[in-house]
């Protein structure tokens, strides 16, 4: 994942006409990253771009702002995984200014994203992440698939899904009949103060890309 998560970058890098100063790829759940900072420094980027996901961002950013790194010359991007709300707390303002493409924000200023994240709450006393609002949505997505189906017939209901469109927390999303794909505008998101706050947004079907899928 993380390997081919930088190559993605890479290759944008490269397409947008930026320079890439180096790369490295420490072990999953790796317990020291200060071995990775002299490189770092070396290399002085001006954008530190990271596929480390959990506790790994956790070793990577604190001592990144312990020897004095980070700076506001120093951008901090990475996946939409590397900084997270059940991390973002332990990292002691590390990932301040930290920005990435996602597919959920609290802030998504909408109605429903609203009443969403007022339900939510009540509900678990803990604002929703990506993943409650995908749940939450997809359950719509099913009821939606039922209705248009008669039933909950297998074959059906993959039939009905495919060109579908349905209402969700994050906007309307649409599985793509060809590969099956789901799009939905992504959101760019910048840590503010240990919070995500939008700052962008991407249509779905640029992010997505032309279907290539020959396998359906």
């Amino acid at each position: 994942m993380g390997r081919s998560t930088i190559t993605a970058f890479q290759n944008d890098i490269k397409r947008l006409g930026g320079s890439d100063v180096g790369s490295t790829f420490p072990p999953l759940g790796a317990k020291d990253f200060s071995t990775y900072l002299g490189p770092i420094r070396a290399a002085q980027p001006d954008v530190i771009i990271t596929a480390t996901a959990g506790n790994d961002t956790v070793r990577l950013l604190t001592p990144l702002k312990e020897y004095g790194m980070l700076s506001d010359k120093l951008t901090l991007a990475g996946a939409s995984g590397a900084v997270t709300q059940e991390t973002i707390g332990a990292m002691g303002g590390a990932a301040e200014g930290f920005l990435s493409a996602a597919g959920y924000a609290v802030d998504i200023d909408t109605p429903a994203n609203k009443e969403f994240v007022a339900a939510f709450k009540k509900e678990y006393n803990a604002e929703p992440d990506l993943f409650g609002a995908d749940t939450y949505g997809l359950f719509f997505l099913y009821k939606k698939a039922i209705e248009k189906a008669g039933g909950t017939d297998t074959a059906k209901l993959r039939a009905a899904m495919e060109d579908m469109s349905w209402d969700t927390p994050q906007g309307v999303k649409t599985i793509r009949k060809g590969d099956h794909q789901a799009i939905l505008d992504m959101v760019i998101v910048k840590v503010v103060k240990n919070e995500f706050k939008t700052v962008g947004r991407v249509s779905g079907k640029e992010v997505i890309g032309p279907d290539t899928c020959d396998k359906f």
